[in-house]
């Protein structure tokens, strides 16, 4: 029972960062920039979820592991993608909206793959 409320707040968490990057994504394809402070915790929140989804739980199927370690490297992929824009200023980064965009529609189809693979029914 634990195992499955556990998977059910990590695809919430899942669906919630997809959400974000999408608006993070349309702020950038409007204005290119991010400040420093938003890419930050946007970085280190990318980073503990990526973490989170390469330990998964005893008993995960070999296809839910294969799928836990594809949200892993998304996550992770995504967080850097934030990390290589030049700084204008000490508060702003540029965000290559092109390569944000590209994480975000991965992020999703990992997000689909998982919710159809899962065993429990998601939090509300």
């Amino acid at each position: 029972m634990h195992e499955m409320r556990d998977e059910a707040l990590l695809l919430q968490r899942l669906g919630e960062m997809h959400r974000t990057l999408f608006s993070t994504l349309q702020i950038c394809r409007a204005c290119g920039q991010l400040s420093m402070a938003d890419s930050e915790r946007l970085r280190d929140e990318l980073f503990a979820l990526s973490a989170q989804f390469r330990a998964p739980g005893e008993g995960v199927p070999e296809q839910g592991n294969v799928l836990c370690q594809n949200a892993a490297q998304v996550l992770s992929h995504t967080a850097l993608c934030l990390m290589s824009g030049p700084r204008h200023c000490p508060q702003w980064c540029s965000v290559d909206a092109r390569k944000l965009a590209s994480c975000v529609d991965e992020l999703g189809r990992v997000l689909n793959a998982l919710e159809q693979a899962s065993t429990v029914t998601p939090l509300d």
